[in-house]
């Protein structure tokens, strides 16, 4: 009888632990599949994102991405995110509130949804929109995917080198592991003067601190890389910050050689620092006839401040011819010759400028209507509205 009960309660307890060992079993087994499924609706998912899928699976990733895609600061859709971080679902609406309340990594996930058509109608344009903001952020997985629409399967063929170049320098320098590879690969198709417009841009934005922090030692860098190519706009780039003395030492005469280069290949902005370095003797003596041939080169191309200078130059000999007509014309009411011209010559300059914007000389216009009855404005505004602007063309690098 005793041994029957020990028999019995042995059993009890064989069959307890082994029970329990099965639930726990079946609890890990359970949990453990949960995560496998989270992991694989992940890089299921990521794999849609990146059109690695085949076509019948496109329903169930659309399923998957709008159950997966929140807004957090981790790589959308990528397989290494623990299932935790996919447990809580955002709507494409949610996602939308939160990128518009600055988050860069919604907008960069908006931007993918947008291009593959996943949970949201295929849309390039809201794509490039999304990448757009997310970069202006900083964010490097949205500056290279602007590269990559900047140049479609990385192909000379349809590819804007000077956007995706830029884009993807952007994107290396902030951390995207790919960028530095495709961004070199463009080197090999692209022209020196393809890739010195890219290179003056980089140094614009190391100077306004555009998607990289401010740094005038490396825009002065990049400028000269660009200026040394024969970029126009990189050498008056250049010219400024040694007129300046910014990230270099200030040098006047080595300012206005780089203006020079750049204002022989008609860029508007060096023509008329050129035209400004002769007017008020910056590293050159003063000379009024070559500051107005620069500036009114400036000028003829619609550049605001030029025309103004302009204005500026016609209302100075204007009064000049005055003083040195002061006796013969003292008392009368005619101007002497010359003069009156000369202030409708000023308006026109001044009132192009002013239609630009340009508020100093809205002021100068101003300043000047008290030298000119009615019909003399007239003809003035009628000389400024027949106007337009010449391009020449800027000679072949």
């Amino acid at each position: 009888m005793r041994k029957t009960m020990l028999k019995k309660e042995a059993a009890g307890l064989i069959l307890g632990f082994f029970g329990c060992l099965a639930i726990g079993i079946l609890i890990f087994a359970l949990d453990f599949s949960d995560k496998l499924f989270n992991v694989a609706e992940y890089s299921a998912a990521y794999d849609i994102v990146h059109g690695n899928t085949p076509g019948g699976y496109t329903g169930k990733g659309i399923h998957w991405l709008k159950e997966l895609l929140v807004a957090d600061n981790q790589h959308p859709a990528n397989p290494a995110v623990s299932a935790s971080a996919a447990s809580k679902p955002i709507s494409i609406e949610d996602l939308k509130t939160s990128a518009e309340g600055g988050n860069s990594n919604a907008a960069y996930k908006l931007g993918i949804a947008y291009m593959k058509g996943a949970g949201v109608p295929k849309d390039a344009a809201q794509a490039a929109e999304w990448f757009s903001k997310a970069a202006d952020q900083g964010n490097a997985d949205a500056e290279a995917m602007l590269g990559e629409l900047a140049c479609p399967q990385m192909s000379a063929k349809n590819c804007n080198t000077y956007q995706s170049y830029i884009w993807f320098y952007l994107a290396a320098v902030n951390g995207n592991q790919s960028a530095p590879m495709k961004r070199d690969a463009l080197e090999i198709f692209s022209t020196p003067i393809q890739l010195a417009a890219a290179q003056g841009a980089i140094g614009a934005a190391y100077y306004f601190g555009k998607g990289v922090p401010q740094n005038y030692a490396e825009a002065v860098k990049w400028w000269r890389v660009a200026a040394e190519e024969g970029n126009a706009q990189a050498q008056n780039d250049l010219g400024t910050a040694y007129q300046n003395g910014t990230g270099l030492v200030k040098d006047v005469a080595e300012a206005v050689k780089w203006y020079r280069k750049a204002a022989e290949q008609n860029n508007a902005n060096a023509q008329y620092n050129l035209g400004n370095a002769y007017y008020q003797s910056l590293g050159i003596p003063k000379d009024d006839n070559e500051a107005m041939k620069w500036f009114r080169k400036a000028a003829d191309q619609g550049y605001a401040p030029a025309q103004r200078a302009v204005g500026l130059i016609y209302r100075e000999q204007a009064f000049q011819q005055r003083r040195d007509h002061a006796g013969e014309y003292y008392g009368a009411k005619a101007e002497a010759p010359g003069v009156v011209q000369g202030f409708i010559s000023a308006y026109m300059w001044f009132n192009l400028a002013a239609s630009q914007g340009d508020e100093e000389a809205v002021k100068n216009r101003e300043n000047i209507q008290g030298f000119l009855n009615q019909e003399q404005i007239v003809e003035a505004q009628r000389l400024s509205g027949e106007w337009k602007p010449q391009h020449p063309e800027t000679p072949s690098q």
